[in-house]
């Protein structure tokens, strides 16, 4: 019975890391402009990147992309295996192959939007509160770094305490590969040069523009 265990563990992580290699910041970028994300602006493929470039069209259709590819690795996790700790062996290869993907010399983005959809199939009502809790440090702080950092963490120690062991260790793991992704941001942060972003100002200007 172990080893049936640790299959169906083994295939949700490999399909989530699979999942996680599909960066929809390269696909966005190489058919719309015909250009490589990892070389222009902050050199990373993500939507913050996509977005300061070329529009917040183009951020928010990178973000959709990277949030579709995590729901659809859950739900197949969710056919394939029958263990709820599955999914969490899916949102860490998610993770991984977001942060590391094998096919660009291990240079992914930051997590941040794969990250939304993991939290909330493992568990809904901590997900929501620590997306909520995220949202409120992005405006209060005005930072896109710190934020889903601590929002992460939460959610880690939360898993840890109501779940089991495996299931607080999978998430800090993942957290760990979200902090490892924002070092530079979070030493910029402390030393009072991070990137503002106002993100009432943004939502204020995307209603005045409707």
């Amino acid at each position: 019975m172990a080893w049936v265990i640790v299959m169906y563990n083994l295939i949700a992580l490999i399909v989530g890391y699979l999942f996680g290699n599909i960066l929809c910041a390269f696909i966005v970028c190489k058919i719309k402009f015909g250009m490589n994300p990892t070389q222009i602006g902050s050199h990373n493929p993500g939507t913050a990147n996509v977005g300061s470039i070329f529009g917040k069209k183009w951020g928010l259709l990178t973000c959709v992309g990277d949030i579709v590819k995590a729901i659809l690795a859950l739900i197949l996790v969710l056919i394939v295996c029958p263990m709820h700790i599955s999914l969490a062996y899916c949102g860490l290869g998610l993770m991984l192959g977001h942060a590391f993907p094998f096919w660009n010399k291990f240079n992914g983005g930051k997590c941040v939007a794969v990250s939304l959809p993991i939290v909330i199939f493992f568990d809904w009502q901590w997900g929501i509160f620590c997306i909520i809790i995220e949202l409120l440090l992005m405006i209060i702080l005005k930072n896109l770094a710190v934020s889903p950092v601590i929002s992460l963490l939460i959610y880690s120690i939360a898993m840890f305490v109501i779940y089991s062991n495996c299931a607080g260790i999978l998430f800090f793991i993942g957290w760990c590969v979200m902090l490892y992704k924002f070092r530079n941001d979070l030493v910029a942060y402390c030393k009072g040069k991070g990137k503002r972003t106002d993100i009432l100002f943004l939502f204020k200007r995307v209603l005045k523009h409707k």
